[in-house]
């Protein structure tokens, strides 16, 4: 009930995860990357098929939500542990861990980080 609590909190303090997504493809975000990108165990290879069960999301501000970060989920759906990447942001910044399903007690090393079975984790930018 508390993880449900959070998630909702979330949503509401950040409007970028609930814009048209569909049109967002493609659009490029203030800080140069897409508004919406895919990552598998690669940053910005994405390799998504049915099978796929681990995937993280990118959601970049574009230039007309100034005060939004960039904010990432990373998530776990198989039965194993698995590795997905944590993309780098340009500049001095990078993704903070803000909470999860299960807590974040992974090292993100070589650009990507294993996460546990069944569980989702949310990053946001930081600045450095």
């Amino acid at each position: 009930a508390e993880y449900v609590k959070k998630l909702f909190a979330f949503r509401r303090e950040h409007k970028i995860l609930y814009r048209n997504l569909p049109t967002d493809a493609g659009r490029s975000a203030a800080n140069g990357l897409p508004v919406l990108s895919y990552h598998s165990r690669d940053a910005w290879c994405s390799f998504i098929s049915p099978m796929t069960q681990t995937v993280g999301i990118l959601y970049c501000p574009d230039k007309d939500e100034k005060d939004e970060k960039c904010l990432y989920v990373a998530m776990n759906f198989s039965a194993a542990m698995a590795s997905v990447a944590i993309p780098k942001l340009p500049g001095k910044t990078a993704l903070k861990y803000v909470f999860g399903t299960e807590e974040f007690n992974s090292e993100v090393e070589g650009g990507s980080v294993r996460i546990p079975p069944y569980t989702v984790w949310f990053f946001e930018e930081e600045d450095e």
